[in-house]
């Protein structure tokens, strides 16, 4: 079955504000913020990226979700096999999705806001607003980017026979009832789609490389590709106002 969606344009673009979603409000628990500009509570991470002198801000970070591992000494791969995770289930904030293969994280390529748009892996990014397009909020089984507020979507079609094509990006968010390959879960350190339990998030080729396709694959309990944990961000913000809740149908 073919769940490819259209094309439809981004209907979030730049309209929320910093007031939508405050990332510098530091929680009582969590560590100091570094290198805070006076005049951030003005600075809106939803404009023109090319701006210049975009201000910078390090986000306090919990310490990232370890999977516990055993090395496998094979002189040429040196792969690991993942044997447990410490979490059931995503972060309740935002957060970062990182490869245990490469310890390099969920990206959008080019930080593109625009729907159909490749997620890759990328160096994590720490200030300025190169970090929303990393950073992901879980909502009701969607996995939604924080820079686009477009949500992970298996492009192409879940059968067997088509999986070598299949390959996540951004997408508009769909109905529930439509969304058969926009919800996903998390178990084992697996992200996996909630339709079909046995397909899980993979890197192409297992490669560690800045760039790398994330596709969709057939789950291998001896693939460490398939492998992800999370470091969550402590930031304050409004997950409504940062959904559009109340803004348009896809989130009421």
């Amino acid at each position: 079955m073919d769940f490819t969606g259209g094309l439809d344009d981004n209907p979030w673009a730049p309209t929320a504000t910093a007031a939508e979603i405050n990332v510098l409000q530091r929680k009582p628990d969590s560590p100091p913020l570094e290198h805070i500009s006076q005049d951030l509570d003005m600075f809106d991470p939803w404009a023109d990226p090319t701006r210049a002198q975009l201000p910078d801000f390090s986000l306090g970070q919990r310490p990232e979700t370890k999977v516990a591992i055993d090395d496998k000494e094979e002189e040429e791969t040196h792969d690991v096999v993942a044997r447990d995770t410490e979490v059931a289930d995503f972060p309740n904030g935002l957060f970062y999705i990182r490869s245990v293969l490469s310890h390099k994280v969920l990206d959008v390529r080019g930080g593109s806001k625009k729907a159909d748009t490749q997620i890759v892996l990328w160096s994590q990014k720490k200030d300025g607003m190169q970090t929303l397009n990393q950073l992901w909020l879980y909502h009701e089984g969607f996995i939604v980017n924080v820079n686009s507020r477009l949500v992970l979507d298996i492009r192409g079609s879940l059968s067997p026979n088509d999986l070598d094509t299949a390959r996540i990006i951004q997408y508009n968010r769909k109905e529930k009832e439509d969304a058969h390959n926009q919800l996903f879960a998390y178990d084992e350190g697996r992200i996996y789609c909630q339709a079909k339990p046995h397909l899980v998030l993979d890197v192409a080729d297992k490669s560690s490389e800045e760039g790398v396709e994330i596709i969709i694959n057939e789950r291998d309990d001896d693939r460490v590709s398939q492998i992800w944990s999370f470091e969550e961000v402590q930031a304050s913000f409004d997950k409504e106002k940062l959904l559009g809740v109340g803004k348009s149908h896809w989130w009421k």
